[in-house]
């Protein structure tokens, strides 16, 4: 299952029953409602974080979905100390990514290099 489907899944099941957290205090969304079935993720889990002031009585919202995405090496547990959705009125979700530099899955090769395999005639600092 690509990340998309299962971000896009995530959003319609959450878009019906949110419910608000505190600054900083994220819902973390149960690893096995995100990612039953695919298989291919050990740690695949999601942090939600919704202002209070993004709900309607109803319990649903007409703000805006932002979704924050790590680099490599990163974690989705740096964006609730920083992203300020509370103070700008947005729903945020954190979806964990993979982990390490190579994510490209198995279907790209393994980019590990040996150090004498670069060959590099100039000095590329030399051009500054």
């Amino acid at each position: 299952m690509k990340l998309s489907s299962i971000l896009l899944s995530l959003c319609i099941k959450y878009s019906h029953a949110l419910e608000f957290n505190h600054d900083k205090f994220v819902q973390i969304i149960p690893q096995y409602e995100v990612c039953n079935g695919s298989g291919k993720r050990i740690n695949c889990n999601v942090m939600l974080d919704v202002p209070e002031a993004c709900l309607n009585l109803d319990g649903s919202s007409d703000c805006p979905i932002v979704f924050f995405l790590h680099g490599t090496n990163g974690s989705n547990e740096m964006f609730p100390t920083f992203t300020q959705v509370h103070t700008n009125k947005v729903i945020g979700v954190y979806p964990q990514g993979e982990d390490g530099w190579n994510a490209g899955g198995e279907f790209l090769p393994n980019l590990n290099c040996e150090y004498f395999d670069f060959k590099c005639d100039e000095d590329p600092d030399d051009s500054l």
